[in-house]
């Protein structure tokens, strides 16, 4: 029987550049790519409490106009990761937790593709719909 995991990521926009983080060569999957903001959603807990919880733990940026926009999945070997990905907008500078090295704003047509995490780089191929 296949296992599940909810994250919840979020595209944060500051003008028309999109947030990265570049994922510590600790990280247990995909070191040194970049990533959206985000992570794993507690048990119980609501959705934007998650993304609020998961964007200040790793970024200390302040949301605004949060919306849900779309659902991608990962299959892993040993699991299934099915992700919840959020909107918003902030004029907040990030914060660098200890899982990242890097945080950067990029173009969306300058995207690093072939450095981005496998549902970050399936995603980006949808991102001119979902930011209208």
């Amino acid at each position: 029987m296949t296992k599940f995991s909810i994250s919840v990521k979020c595209l944060i926009f500051r003008g028309n550049e999109l947030l990265l983080l570049k994922r510590s060569g600790s990280s247990k999957n995909n070191p040194f790519m970049y990533d959206l903001p985000g992570g794993k959603l507690d048990p119980g807990e609501e959705l934007i409490d998650g993304i609020l919880r998961e964007i200040s733990e790793e970024t200390g940026i302040q949301l605004d106009d949060v919306q849900f926009v779309d659902v991608v999945n990962q299959k892993l070997e040993d699991r299934e990761i099915i992700y919840l990905v959020f909107r918003a907008t902030s004029t907040s500078e990030p914060l660098l937790s200890d899982e990242h090295l890097e945080a950067r704003y990029s173009a969306i047509s300058q995207l690093p593709h072939g450095q981005l995490v496998p549902f970050l780089e399936t995603l980006s191929y949808k991102l001119s719909s979902i930011i209208g």
